[in-house]
């Protein structure tokens, strides 16, 4: 792990929404990256973002580290995941799973608060609380954008369809660790039509890899298995 010589940013005067979409995308990602996990893996399928072992830090661990040294906001944080849904939809090889999600994770963030928000940080300051060098994350953005073809433009249908995916997983969250949250700390979502409805932490031994982060969300019954976490620097 690179060390993090940084300070807590200060917080926003209300933060909760984004505190509760942390939870609630970390739950989506870790079922999402557990389901994944139980493929092989092909080396030759490795690029920057994959690492030699999967960190230890959890996922939901991650995004609260980034949210305290960022402040990162709910928008740039749905942004951050139409991105990572869009990078893989370019790379059918491409599996997310736990050797990449941290680093598409910081690198996501990073592009979506760059692009997004009007003061941000240089990358110097994302590569010590994503934990990984400044070549590295340089090396990372660049590859990300390319494979987005700098496609970062977000329509509000767009938009409005993740968020919405996302409070019908905390709405009908029954036996995951979002069950517990109330909807209220959402927003309503925006009338949409929305293709099926969530089946939540069922395991379901036959699915293939998920393609998508939108797939996991509200396309497909997914498996409740808890990740293990590593320590960041496995490669």
């Amino acid at each position: 792990m690179v060390s993090l010589d940084l300070k807590p940013v200060a917080e926003a005067p209300d933060n909760a929404a984004e505190k509760y979409l942390i939870q609630v995308m970390s739950c989506v990602l870790e079922q999402f990256v557990s389901r994944n996990d139980l493929l092989p893996f092909n080396p030759i399928n490795a690029t920057v973002f994959h690492a030699t072992l999967p960190p230890t830090v959890s996922i939901k661990s991650y995004l609260e580290r980034i949210l305290k040294f960022t402040n990162v906001s709910s928008g740039c944080l749905i942004a951050s995941l139409i991105y990572i849904d869009r990078f893989i939809k370019h790379q059918p090889s491409f599996t997310i799973t736990s050797l990449n999600i941290h680093r598409l994770l910081i690198t996501s963030v990073m592009t979506s608060m760059k692009f997004l928000d009007d003061l941000y940080y240089n990358n110097s300051y994302y590569a010590k609380v994503g934990g990984v060098p400044c070549a590295e994350i340089n090396s990372l953005e660049l590859q990300f954008l390319f494979r987005l073809n700098f496609r970062l433009h977000i329509s509000q249908e767009e938009y409005e369809h993740y968020h919405n995916e996302l409070f019908l997983h905390l709405q009908r969250a029954s036996s995951c660790s979002c069950a517990s949250f109330p909807s209220t700390l959402f927003s309503s979502p925006t009338p949409y039509a929305v293709q099926s409805v969530m089946s939540i932490c069922r395991p379901q031994s036959s699915l293939p890899a998920y393609p998508s982060v939108a797939h996991c969300v509200g396309r497909t019954k997914r498996m409740g298995v808890a990740l293990p976490y590593i320590p960041w620097h496995g490669a």
